[in-house]
């Protein structure tokens, strides 16, 4: 029987037997359990192979597993082999199998036909054996990809959590993403219940697979039995053989006794071989309800296969709508973008548009303070006009001075400046008209942007009212008289 021999750091050596399939790790489910941190979990696993060959196989562990000195995945051992898991050391020993029994030099044709029957029996227990081991072998591969599965379906729902916390603050804008993230979910959930359902029925298989071991045990165990009764009964022949050969050598006379002696040790082989051949019958029974055993097994691995690559499509539409999702996301992502720029635009623009407010109050300040000129010069017109009409209508009931009466001259003077500083005040109001008609054609075109925006432009509307434009018609003056034609308009004196 193999075994490996472990040395520890102490120098302590340890020795372990090797069964069909020992595990080492640091978990306390393992075979050989090692409290080390160098040493992973599920580190290493040793599986003898139906020829008894001993296989070692590295579970995805940091630190690796050593044949040699070389790190291997999986490798098949041979005899004095150095492994090393981590810091722990060990070395193979393949003890030689018991020698067969001799054969005899001579045997009879019942002998040959058992023997052949007994090496059929062999080969059918071998392949048995390895059917069952490759069974095996297939189920621990398929618990490892169903685990892979379920640590692969956390790390996504994990993920998919985090990625829902960031985007709580746009969760009105990514509602269609919720839901088809809740559809994902819901998906994810059907999936964990269909490995929920595939664990159990992998752990019904393996039931089954302990149940069918124990029956090759215990067939193997029958099998050997039957091999002592033979090897006792050709023990027991080749005595009565020796004792037949010797009564023959000493007594001739008794031959005849000595025949009846074969005959009945004749009679007793065939009782002895009937009963061999029932016991063979029986076997051969046991061997096609072990075939349909494996048969049945065989379907339900084919049955669990189907469901395997059904889950495989479900995996990988649920895969595709996660992809929608995401650009989905990713668009939304790019709209909201898109917003924060427009609003950017619309504060800056608020900002013009505060510029050109004040901007605005100052013009309507300088129009107001020009109105209020300009009404002030055609207050100083129409009293220079009501001053030239009173000497007139007076010239003939008192006596001006020279000092007193204006000249033509400085009456034309007078009336030009007057109508200088209209003309000033018409062009400065013209200029403020069209200031302020630049304003409103600039204000005028500004887009329509929702939020913010529309808030600040109703404020600056509330505070800034719009100026009421004063429509400013000329003042046609009166002619100023020459002197010649006040003389003529004015009435002779009366008589006294």
């Amino acid at each position: 029987m193999a075994k490996i021999t472990f040395v520890l750091e102490d120098g302590q050596e340890v020795v372990v037997p090797l069964t069909e399939r020992v595990t080492i790790g640091r978990a306390e489910d393992n075979d050989v359990m090692v409290d080390d941190e160098r040493i992973s979990l599920q580190h290493a696993e040793l599986l003898q192979n139906a020829d008894g060959s001993i296989q070692v196989c590295d579970l995805n562990s940091e630190s690796g597993t050593f044949v040699n000195g070389v790190r291997q995945k999986s490798c098949t051992l041979l005899h004095a082999d150095q492994l090393a898991f981590g810091p722990l050391v060990g070395r193979l020993d393949m003890e030689d199998l018991e020698a067969p029994p001799e054969t005899p030099a001579a045997t009879s044709p019942d002998d040959k036909a058992h023997a052949e029957d007994m090496a059929r029996m062999e080969a059918e227990k071998a392949r048995l054996k390895a059917a069952v081991d490759a069974v095996a072998k297939e189920l621990r591969d398929w618990e490892k990809r169903a685990e892979k599965e379920r640590a692969l379906h956390l790390a996504r729902i994990e993920s998919l959590r985090a990625e829902e916390q960031q985007l709580a603050p746009v969760q009105a804008a990514v509602r269609e993403a919720e839901a088809a993230h809740r559809e994902w979910t819901e998906s994810v959930s059907a999936l964990s219940v269909q490995h929920q359902d595939k664990t159990a029925a992998l752990e019904s298989l393996n039931a089954q697979h302990v149940e069918k071991a124990a029956e090759v045990k215990r067939l193997t165990a029958e099998s050997a039995t039957i091999t002592r009764e033979v090897e006792a009964l050709t023990a027991r022949l080749k005595q009565v053989r020796d004792e037949c050969e010797q009564d023959e050598a000493l007594l001739n006379s008794l031959r005849q006794q000595i025949i009846k002696l074969e005959e009945n040790v004749k009679e007793e082989e065939e009782a002895r071989q009937s009963a061999l051949t029932a016991s063979s019958a029986e076997l051969a029974k046991k061997r096609q309800m072990d075939e349909s055993a494996v048969k049945d097994l065989e379907s339900l691995l084919m049955k669990l296969e189907q469901q395997a690559a059904a889950s495989e499509g479900a995996l990988q539409r649920s895969n595709e709508e996660l992809a929608a999702c995401q650009k989905k996301i990713a668009a939304q992502k790019s709209a909201l973008e898109a917003e924060n720029r427009r609003l950017e635009e619309a504060t800056a623009r608020r900002t013009e548009i505060e510029r050109q407010s004040e901007e605005l109050a100052d013009v309507t300040r300088q129009l107001a303070d020009a109105r209020q000129r300009l009404a002030a010069v055609e207050e100083r017109h129409r009293a220079a006009l009501a001053a030239e009409s009173v000497p007139q209508l007076a010239v003939s009931k008192r006596k001006t001075s020279k000092k007193d009466t204006p000249t033509p001259d400085a009456a034309a003077k007078e009336h030009q400046e007057i109508m200088g500083k209209v003309e000033a005040a018409r062009r400065e109001l013209n200029e403020l008209q069209a200031k302020i008609t630049a304003l409103r054609d600039a204000k005028a075109p500004a887009p329509h942007i929702p939020g913010e925006a529309d808030s600040a432009a109703g404020s600056w509307a509330a505070a800034v009212s719009t100026p009421v434009i004063v429509q400013v018609e000329p003042v046609k003056l009166a002619p100023v008289l020459m002197k010649s034609e006040r003389a003529k308009a004015a009435p002779s004196p009366p008589p006294k």
